[in-house]
């Protein structure tokens, strides 16, 4: 009669190393939101600071019913501009227009532009309302075709114009020896997922001043 003899089986140890995990996948994973967040903070860092806005542009408008043009100016420091002596006519309506223009390199939309709010001051021009210009054809530049304003996109190397309404106020406040330049705007935009608030200056400034008695 034969023999079967069967081979030795190793028994099992215990002591096998375990089966080795790969890595990568979460390295990887972590690597790309770490990446794409530092991505996103410098975004909003340069985005932060974007202001590619100038009010200096083709049309400008200021009302010649109150106003001079007594000359251009070029200070040592800063841009030059032009200035007007504007007589205070108490309770009347005074506008005066600029171009709003975009040199920069994303669109932006502007969503407001005002004179600047004051507090508790007492200017004897007193804000009331926005007016923009046409986006295209011969009347843009046109302070009559100017509608009330809406917020409105520029893109690069766009602009548009925009009229300020204002009316002559607070006369007993600023009385005949005292005047008032006023040389900017308050311009809001947003740019990317940025809202930005900048006080811009005018291509002029207004000096109102007082030459006769207030009304009884």
């Amino acid at each position: 009669m034969d023999t079967l003899v069967r081979p030795p089986v190793d028994e099992p140890t215990g002591t096998a190393e375990p089966r080795r995990r790969h890595r990568w996948p979460w390295v990887v994973g972590v690597a790309t939101i770490v990446t794409l967040l530092g991505l996103a903070i410098a975004a909003t860092v340069w985005l932060d600071r974007y202001q590619p806005l100038t009010l200096r542009g083709s049309g400008s408008y200021v009302d010649p019913a109150h106003s001079e043009h007594v000359g251009d100016f070029s200070p040592p420091v800063g841009a030059s501009f032009d200035q007007y002596d504007v007589t205070y006519a108490d309770g009347q309506p005074f506008r005066f227009g600029f171009t709003i223009s975009n040199h920069g390199r994303l669109p932006v939309t502007i969503e407001e532009v005002r004179l600047p709010p004051c507090g508790g001051c007492v200017h004897p021009l007193e804000y009331v309302g926005t007016q923009v210009g046409p986006a295209a054809g011969p009347r843009m530049f046109l302070a009559n075709a100017a509608t009330p304003f809406v917020p409105f996109r520029l893109g690069p190397d766009e602009y548009r114009f925009v009229v300020i309404r204002s009316r002559f106020d607070h006369c007993a406040a600023n009385p005949p020896s005292t005047y008032a330049t006023f040389t900017n705007v308050q311009v809001r935009y947003g740019s990317g997922w940025i809202d930005h608030t900048a006080t811009m200056p005018l291509p002029y400034a207004l000096t109102v001043a007082r030459d006769s008695a207030c009304p009884a």
